[in-house]
């Protein structure tokens, strides 16, 4: 999968989204780009590439440092090599491949930050980021970024998120979340259950509002059930519980298709299950003066499981 980010020496501060695309104002702080999260060891079979990551990086000069922080001040280890392509704007490629494993004597390195500068020309660079095992046995590494220390600013920015729910609790580090790479959040609000209408994530507004200070963009999803509950009934309780992020300034709310806890005949009937998400979209953007559009979220096997999308 290839991205697109524009690299700075300066953090940013999300001003607002269109379609897609972030307009940005500078704060200080180092930019980074999120490779990968820590990869928790496993068995593997020798040889294997476990990872691969590819993006467009618009350099504009400074220190380019490859480590386990956004603030490029974390040791790094990869079991057991790491090896980083870059094609610059002119098609020249550069390439530098760090080995761990200590010619295969049973233990991994850790190397602080790794400076990969004279990897980068100024403009367009195609990085290619790709790890994989040497010796056997087993595969891993710590997180990894790649930050720029100096450089000018640049406007653009890939859009990184994730999602959130009440197993992580009302103490989420928002700020550290940003420094991160991410700039936007879907929060958890509500989900259906056998035990009509719903529940309720305690924790969505400290979550949401905590977000939306750190500089996220925030939006909300309910989690439907469509097994016991009525769209129309999922629908309200959604509506009540996070109205008042479903407005101007928030993301557009999700409903989250999956097919956990769904019973066989309903997941393989397309049409049953594609008249109840149309139902809950219709009922939630009938509620003004709140809603435009929706959004909804499917896991591949609930897609192919059901065609609910027909």
């Amino acid at each position: 999968m290839r991205r697109r980010i524009a690299f700075s020496a300066l953090g940013f501060l999300l001003l607002s989204v269109v379609s897609a695309c972030i307009f940005l104002t500078p704060l200080l702080g180092p930019a980074c780009w999120w490779i990968t999260l820590a990869i928790q060891l496993r068995s593997t079979t020798q040889g294997e590439v476990f990872f691969s990551e590819e993006a467009e990086v618009n350099y504009t000069g400074g220190t380019v440092l490859l480590s386990s922080t956004c603030d490029g001040s974390g040791d790094v280890w990869v079991d057991d090599e790491v090896m980083i392509r870059v094609t610059r704007p002119d098609g020249t490629v550069a390439e530098h491949t760090v080995d761990f494993s200590n010619g295969c004597q049973g233990y991994i390195s850790t190397l602080e930050a790794l400076d990969l500068t004279s990897l980068f020309s100024i403009g367009r660079n195609t990085v290619y980021v790709e790890l994989s095992d040497i010796c056997g046995g087993h595969v891993g590494s710590t997180a990894l970024y790649l930050t720029l220390e100096h450089g000018a600013v640049v406007e653009e920015s890939a859009l990184i998120g994730l999602d959130v729910n009440a197993t992580q609790g009302g103490s989420i580090d928002w700020p550290t979340v940003y420094g991160a790479g991410y700039r936007f959040v879907y929060v958890k609000a509500t989900s259906g259950d056998a035990d009509p209408p719903a529940l309720r994530n305690d924790h969505f507004e400290s979550q949401a509002d905590g977000a939306k200070a750190a500089g996220l963009a925030v939006g909300v999803y309910h989690f439907a059930y469509p097994e016991t509950n009525s769209p129309e009934d999922e629908a309200q309780y959604f509506i009540d519980e996070a109205g008042d992020y479903l407005r101007e300034g928030y993301l557009r709310p999700v409903l989250d298709i999956e097919a956990l806890n769904q019973p066989a005949g309903l997941m393989a009937d397309g049409a049953t299950l594609s008249e109840w998400i149309r139902v809950w979209m219709e009922s939630v953007a009938a509620e003004p003066p709140r809603v435009l559009r929706r959004v909804c979220y499917l896991s591949p096997a609930t897609i192919t499981g059901s065609s609910c999308l027909s």
